[in-house]
């Protein structure tokens, strides 16, 4: 009797370990009796999806003369949701300029160089909303292929913008319902595979299904990832610049050093959730 519990505490321990090696996403199920190929192959539908792109870039161009600097902020971000056959964009282009010169004004008796610092603004939010439908079939040779259904059916616009004396001006909103709906359909193919290695699995590389996989179940499959990176430019260029040393020539001007430096901050993130079709 003692021999038999020991051989089936073995037997369950042997199990654990197999089935337990067989989780590799996060959110897997804790064993499964089908290999990670298997489980991925199939025809899949889009059923949620969040997905945001997001550049941010600061330019600042200043020189080796005079205090004269621009230096501007603008914000891409893109918005993308999506809930059964419903999808949103919402695309925002803002664009801040903050502006410092000399100025050169003749006073009562001389002249005067107040600084002037002044800001602007620009920004663009475009909402569209879609009927939307992405299927997917993942074949057990390599290859999938995917069909894409968009139909538009609704655009809203909004813009305002800021002028440099604190002038702000708000555009009507542009709304309008399609009608006529127009249906773009889209069909690709190719061949898919596991991105990081064929042990580990994890990575998939499907057409629209790409990503890292948090869960792999024979009845769904959720991606969840993020990423983010910084990218760093200066240029240098000869010009003149006024420098306004010589009160009887105000448009003096003295070769000096222009220097235009850019920063650019890109994230994204991707959140898929997919249900066999």
């Amino acid at each position: 009797m003692k021999n038999k519990i020991i051989q089936f505490g073995m037997v369950i321990l042997i199990f654990t370990i197999i089935f337990s090696g067989c989780k590799k996403g996060e959110d897997d199920p804790f064993f499964s009796f089908r290999s990670r190929n298997a489980r991925i192959v199939g025809e899949w539908i889009i059923n949620t999806m969040s997905s945001t792109s997001n550049t941010f870039t600061t330019q600042t161009i200043s020189n080796n003369v005079n205090a004269n600097k621009v230096y501007t902020e603008n914000t891409f971000n893109r918005e993308i949701t999506i809930s059964g056959t419903n999808k949103t964009e919402r695309i925002t282009d803002r664009t801040v300029t903050n502006q410092t010169y000399t100025d050169i004004e003749f006073g009562d008796t001389s002249y005067i160089y107040p600084v002037v610092i002044a800001q602007t603004l620009d920004e663009e939010i475009i909402t569209n909303r879609y009927r939307y439908e992405l299927d997917l079939e993942i074949n057990k040779d390599g290859t999938f292929s995917a069909s894409v259904s968009e139909t538009l059916l609704s655009t809203n616009i909004m813009r305002r913008h800021k002028t440099a004396d604190g002038f702000e001006l708000i555009d009507p909103p542009f709304d309008t319902a399609y009608v006529n709906q127009n249906t773009n359909v889209e069909t690709m193919e190719g061949e898919w595979l596991w991105a990081d290695s064929d042990k580990t699995k994890v990575i998939i590389d499907a057409g629209p299904m790409h990503g890292n996989i948090t869960r792999l179940a024979h009845d769904e499959v959720n991606i969840d990832e993020a990423d983010s990176y910084t990218e760093n430019k200066t240029e240098y260029e000869e010009d003149d610049f006024p420098t306004y040393l010589d009160p009887q020539n105000s448009s003096a001007d003295t070769t000096g050093v222009r220097t235009l430096l850019t920063e650019t901050r890109i994230s994204t993130s991707n959140m898929q959730n997919w249900q066999p079709k």
